[in-house]
């Protein structure tokens, strides 16, 4: 094997304290043949002086200061231009590798010439450095593995010329690097994993990965962009069914939350979204359709002919598990009045109330990005699970009773936020079985109608 030089980042912002552990596991990497440029981001604490300190110790280090704040993507971008490597890794300064992350993640890349990235595994520490958890990604044998979980933005090697042929990261980004790189990848070249843990994750309240609103909105610029530059538009409708009554519940589609009921809430939500064209809505109920008869003009005054209303059969409405009829008969109307079938159609219940239209858009650029049949809501399962055997029962979760959940041992279940799925989908009644994603869209993101009125 030839010995190709690595080019290795670190990237700083007020981690002084953190910061000789990252650099030291650079130095005492098994593989030897690298460079390394420590960045500083303008950092408000005594930073400076530790860089200046390794550098003293350690003169072959290149150390830059920036003196105003630069920003992950930009500052990735310069050593992209300065860097010798044929090959370039960033790690973050609260981060450190493991002994022999640079040869274990060399010796994959190097092995095909077509491969642009090779990432691994890695432990989850806590803010004194102990190990708290691990994830485990599976191992990439297949097209489907590249649609669920892009690597991790930090500790990935990637190839150098394939990097610039790319154009780096985007600058528009203020985060989700990994996301970045990954879909500028994807179907270009070759990405490979290893399933060694090459890094320890520190896990503090600075993190961004705790800063899911910010993640949304900035994923969602990937997947835009990935989508506007690689597909044709598609046509997306949102079908909203609507039951008045219940057995128990009597008028629900007029409960109010905060002042407004759950059919202005809902439309509300959906109007918000660049992505959805009209809104079906589906119900066998005269009160529902004359009341948003009576507020289309409102609700069209935001967007032109954006609410469309079809009265179902009577007997559709014995119960609403009756969902595919629902789905079909509306998109039976749609086809009779328009003529054509809508590529994404997007299924919500008034049952459940939704904070962020952020994820319903990630789950229909990613549905066709990816090339999903379907696409869940999901929340992860935090309460222990169990299996029913011979033996008594079996853990299949320990849940919240583990500090990290890795993804490989997370359960999911449907959270009744939103179905993004096709008409062959819904017509063969197969929306759960084949080629199917998830947007984990958590509990608090969403108000479980039914349990609020059970808790009153």
């Amino acid at each position: 094997m030839n010995f190709p030089k690595i080019s290795v980042y670190i990237t700083n912002k007020n981690y002084s304290k953190y910061l000789e552990k990252s650099v030291n596991s650079v130095i005492n990497q098994s593989y030897k043949n690298w460079e390394l440029f420590i960045i500083d981001d303008n950092s408000s604490d005594n930073s400076r002086e530790i860089i200046v300190k390794l550098k003293n110790k350690f003169s072959f280090i290149n150390i830059i200061f920036k003196k105003k704040d630069t920003g992950l993507q930009k500052i990735a971008n310069s050593i992209l231009k300065k860097c010798n490597g044929k090959y370039i890794i960033r790690l973050d300064a609260d981060d450190w590798l493991h002994e022999n992350a640079l040869l274990l993640l060399l010796n994959k890349i190097e092995y095909n010439n077509k491969t642009a990235l090779v990432y691994g595994n890695y432990f989850y520490v806590n803010t004194f450095g102990k190990i708290i958890g691990y994830e485990d990604n599976y191992k990439i044998n297949d097209k489907m593995i590249h649609k669920y979980n892009p690597a991790h933005g930090a500790c990935s090697l990637i190839r150098v010329s394939y990097f610039k042929k790319v154009g780096g990261y985007s600058t528009n980004l203020k985060a989700q690097d990994g996301w970045d790189i990954w879909y500028k990848f994807l179907n270009k070249y070759n990405i490979e994993n290893i399933q060694d843990r090459i890094f320890y994750y520190r896990q503090h309240k600075k993190s961004l990965s705790k800063n899911y609103n910010k993640i949304l909105t900035e994923r969602l610029k990937v997947l835009d962009r990935k989508s506007n530059k690689t597909f044709k538009e598609s046509y997306s409708i949102a079908i909203v069914p609507i039951k008045l009554n219940y057995s128990n519940i009597k008028n629900l589609p007029f409960y109010e939350i905060n002042g407004s009921n759950l059919i202005d809430l809902t439309i509300d939500y959906l109007l918000q979204s660049k992505l959805i064209k009209k809104v079906l809505i589906t119900t066998s109920s005269m009160k529902v359709i004359k009341y948003i008869e009576k507020k289309k003009n409102k609700f069209n005054f935001k967007r032109k002919n954006y609410i469309e209303i079809y009265k179902r059969p009577k007997n559709f409405s014995k119960s609403m598990k009756q969902i595919n009829k629902f789905t079909i008969h509306a998109i039976d109307s749609f086809y009779k009045k328009y003529k054509f079938i809508p590529n994404n159609i997007s299924i919500l219940s008034l049952h459940t109330v939704r904070k962020n239209i952020k994820y319903l858009e990630q789950a229909i650029q990613n549905k066709k990005i990816n090339k999903f049949n379907s696409i869940i809501s999901v929340d992860n399962e935090t309460d222990p699970l169990f299996n029913y055997t011979s033996k008594g029962l079996k853990l299949l979760n320990k849940g919240k009773f583990d500090e990290i959940i890795p993804v490989k041992n997370k359960i999911y279940k449907y959270n009744g936020a939103f179905i993004v799925t096709d008409y062959n989908s819904i017509l063969n009644n197969t929306i759960f079985n084949k080629n199917l994603g998830y947007i984990e869209s958590p509990d608090e993101e969403n108000i479980k109608i039914m349990d609020l009125l059970s808790n009153k």
